[in-house]
């Protein structure tokens, strides 16, 4: 059951345009990470590596299908052929163990996947880690519209012209950033 104001986002954020949506969505993102700072950005797998790595490295989902390989399950650059974990443990002053092995599994993932958020959704739901932080939670280890109120995975059977495959892709997609987003 929605709240009264949950309901009155939903009517809201249904009423804006596509490009309205994303000059909100942009402007309340950077105005959460302001308010909520280094911390709150540190467990978030996705502003860390905007801030730490897509200087040089551009986009991580980007840098992941263009410059990396999985060899016998290690995650590998074409270019220079250290592992990932290897080589972050000195790259820009070295990461923690921790953050090597999420920043190492984010990127296989990235690798693996075809970029389908961005050819399918990214016109009116913008970039998939700025959509899920602003607009789906997750409760009881299912993912939800965060205003809307409804399963995801039911939505994305129904909606953007997905076929069944490419929707169980995107719930698997939007559930491993929002754990990348959302981290412990």
């Amino acid at each position: 059951m929605q709240t009264p104001k949950e309901i009155v986002m939903a009517n809201l954020w249904t009423t804006l345009s596509c490009t309205s949506r994303l000059s909100l969505s942009a402007f309340v993102g950077a105005a959460l990470l302001a308010i909520t700072g280094p911390t709150a950005a540190a467990d978030d797998l996705h502003v860390l590596w905007n801030r730490q790595c897509g200087g040089c490295h551009d986009h991580a989902g980007d840098f992941a299908r263009d410059s990396l390989r999985v060899i016998d399950g290690q995650l590998v650059g074409k270019r220079l052929g250290d592992t990932v974990n290897t080589y972050l443990e000195k790259h820009n002053g070295g990461y923690s163990p921790e953050i090597i092995a999420a920043m190492a599994d984010m990127l296989k993932a990235q690798a693996g996947t075809p970029d389908l958020f961005r050819t399918m959704c990214n016109e009116c739901h913008g970039l998939a880690t700025q959509f899920v932080r602003e607009q789906i939670v997750s409760r009881d280890g299912r993912l939800y519209g965060r205003y809307s109120g409804h399963d995801v995975g039911v939505t994305l059977r129904r909606h953007g012209g997905l076929d069944d495959e490419q929707a169980a892709l995107m719930l698997q997609v939007l559930a491993r950033i929002e754990r990348e987003v959302h981290r412990p």
